[in-house]
């Protein structure tokens, strides 16, 4: 129920009862109200924060140059294993985006891959 249809029933309540009883409720929604918007609001940013904080840039650069010595078939069994991990780290990170989009997503009511789009995600 949105505080729009709350603050209508209050108010026809208000019309047929006690006046200063009914008005410290309809304050009291108006409050909670208040305060669950600012609640999503405010998990809202954070998610956007999250969603748009880029992977360690060093792991990326280091990956990169692991993956290329990868192709070109020079790559020392330690820097495989480190790739390896680095793809693992790279994955988490993936993951845990992909967390973040689908719950502001949800918070929004609208489908991933249209926040995805809002927001020029990849």
């Amino acid at each position: 129920m949105d505080i729009t249809t709350t603050k209508s029933k209050l108010h026809t309540y208000i019309d047929r009862a006690d006046q200063p009883f009914l008005r410290i409720v309809e304050v009291m929604f108006e409050q909670y109200f208040k305060e669950q918007n600012q609640s999503t609001e405010d998990r809202e940013a954070q998610l956007i924060r999250q969603i748009q904080t880029e992977w360690n840039p060093i792991a990326r650069q280091r990956f990169h140059e692991l993956t290329q010595k990868r192709q070109d078939e020079i790559i020392t069994t330690d820097e495989y294993n480190e790739l390896l991990e680095l793809v693992d780290e790279m994955e988490n990170y993936t993951a845990q985006r992909t967390l973040y989009v689908t719950e502001l997503a949800k918070l929004r009511g609208v489908s991933a891959r249209e926040l995805m789009t809002e927001l020029s995600l990849k």
